[in-house]
């Protein structure tokens, strides 16, 4: 085997870019979910239950995005932490006949 080669400046930009998509991902749910809660009035009783229900599947997704997006940053700074460790394994070449 090779060496493994990770880098912090790796690392720190996969963290940096699943921070943006979260950022992203929670402004246009949040955006979503206002838009239709502010709008409920004007329109139709009959679909008041369906709106709602959306808006509910809305926020759900917001909160496993966030979730998931919490896991990878956890993973990430573990890795961050024992960066270290990691650039010290040596891993010899073998030749296997």
């Amino acid at each position: 085997m090779d060496k493994i080669s990770v880098t912090d400046n790796a690392l720190l930009s996969a963290r940096s870019a699943i921070e943006q998509f979260k950022a992203k991902v929670e402004a246009l749910t949040i955006k979503c979910s206002s838009e239709l809660n502010a709008n409920i009035g004007n329109l139709d009783q009959s679909i008041h239950g369906a709106i709602q229900a959306f808006v509910s599947v809305i926020d759900r997704f917001n909160a496993s995005v966030k979730g998931c997006v919490d896991e990878n940053q956890a993973s990430i700074d573990e890795r961050l932490s024992r960066l270290p460790e990691y650039e010290a394994q040596i891993y010899k070449k073998r030749n296997v006949y």
